[in-house]
């Protein structure tokens, strides 16, 4: 997309906080056009009002992704209201901690709507312009849970992995003037993981290993910038790939060895 991003139309998903949040703080200051999309729409609004974003323009948007035509939606509003789109960032996600065999199905099936058909929704809505246009670029955000295979993640980590199926596969379909970069975060230390550690307390103890959103960010729209197929955020996220690539058998007897050897006051009430 070349080195600034200074008039581009941008639409980001789960928008409110987090590593979305970061995603439009930077862009505002690029100078981005931006389109901002979450449930909770006020504190997209409080953003827009921030003096550190003054001058930006913001387009605010309420959606709830975990209905179906919600997504498609979207695109569409964001679209009129800047009269096309360079960028689209699916970030928004939904996270249950649980075994497969506690676990919910319509819960399931919800969060699998928010991580995977949500995605391929807008990015059937957004591509048509783009490839009108003769350009755009598409970013991902999956989780190393697509590749990791962390116990208590099962429908998590499958609607991770089936969303970055889904973009290393269109990469390949799509004109080259059209990007597709997929970004595997490890720990990003943001609202969904403070949830995270509650329900399951050893994960406090891998805080460490995380990055804050706003350095998050820029790294993300530097592989943007680059059109880098894919991200590994962190380097949790890199040794877990290298890990799975060289020896993914062992890798998985480790990950499990570790799990049935944790304290139960570890694992909170999961």
């Amino acid at each position: 997309m070349g080195d600034s991003l200074r008039g581009r139309r941008v639409l980001i998903t789960g928008a409110s906080s987090g590593l979305g949040k970061a995603l439009a703080y930077v862009l505002a200051r690029e100078g981005a056009e931006l389109a901002l999309a979450a449930r909770r729409v006020e504190l997209l609004d409080q953003f827009a009002a921030t003096p550190a974003v003054h001058g930006a323009t913001i387009h605010t948007f309420y959606c709830d992704l975990a209905q179906p035509g919600a997504a498609a939606a979207l695109v569409t509003q964001a679209e009129a209201a800047m009269g096309g789109l360079d960028l689209l960032i699916l970030n928004a996600g939904a996270v249950r901690e649980e075994h497969l065999l506690d676990s919910d199905e319509q819960a399931s099936r919800e969060m699998m709507e928010v991580n995977l058909w949500s995605g391929y929704a807008a990015m059937r809505a957004a591509l048509p312009g783009m490839i009108e246009r003769g350009s755009g670029h598409i970013a991902v955000i999956t989780s190393f849970c697509a590749y990791a295979h962390l116990p208590l993640s099962s429908v998590y980590s499958a609607s991770k992995a089936a969303m970055a199926s889904l973009s290393l596969v269109l990469a390949n379909e799509l004109p080259r003037n059209i990007g597709v970069t997929l970004v595997y975060p490890g720990i990003i230390r943001t609202p969904m993981f403070d949830h995270v550690q509650r329900e399951v307390p050893v994960m406090r103890k891998l805080a460490f290993l995380g990055i804050d959103p706003e350095p998050a960010a820029r790294a993300v729209l530097h592989a943007v910038r680059r059109r880098k197929r894919r991200l590994y955020l962190t380097a949790a996220a890199k040794a877990m790939a290298f890990s799975m690539r060289l020896a993914p058998q062992w890798t998985d007897a480790a990950v499990a060895h570790i799990y049935r050897r944790l304290p139960s006051k570890w694992l909170g009430s999961l």
